[in-house]
Order: structure tokens, then sequence, then C-alpha cells
């Protein structure tokens, strides 16, 4: 499997971002039917949702992490290098996830 995604590192981007963009539309609908459900009165805070922004926030940790991991390691970047584009990338994350629980 990762030697296909480094042969074929264009058609994994693709399919990766779309994947992520197929999830934050599903996100950013929820949030939407939230906001429609609150004006509306019908919202009650009770009530368990298909949306948890702690399994969110876990899921964007994840992904920065592995991102960062493998582009330290396909692109043979050092130690360092490696580990603050990882802590950046979750730092992207973080921020990413406070817009979306907003």
């Amino acid at each position: 499997m990762v030697e296909f995604m480094v042969n074929n590192t264009q058609l994994f981007l693709i399919i990766f971002f779309s994947v992520l963009g197929f999830f934050l539309a599903l996100a950013v609908l929820a949030h939407l039917r939230t906001l429609a459900l609150i004006r509306g009165g019908l919202y009650r805070p009770g009530e368990p949702s298909w949306f948890d922004g702690h399994h969110f926030r876990d899921g964007l940790w994840m992904l920065a992490l592995g991102g960062g991991l493998f582009a330290g390691i396909y692109f043979h970047l050092g130690f360092w290098s490696t580990i603050f584009l990882t802590l950046g990338a979750m730092g992207v994350a973080s921020v990413a996830n406070s817009f979306i629980r907003s």
C-alpha cells in the first residue's frame, strides 16, 4: 500500500483531500442543522448527536500526526523538521476545529 501511495502520489492526494472535504462538508452541514434547530426552538441540549466535537478534534489530530510523519518520511526531511512540521499541522488542526465547533 505504501509503495502504491509513493508511486501514485497525485492520485493518493486527490482521494485524500476529496474524503477530507466530504467529512468537512458533513461537519458544516451538521452545524447548520443545529443552528436551524436552535432558531426553530426544537433543540434539546440533552439529546445525543451523531457529530461529537471531541471525536472530530481527535480525528483531526490523528490526521495531522499521520500527515506530518508521512510528509517527513516521503520528502526525506530531518528528525527536527518532521517534528516541527507535525506540531504545525496539529496547530492548524486545532484552529480548524475551533472554526467548526464555534
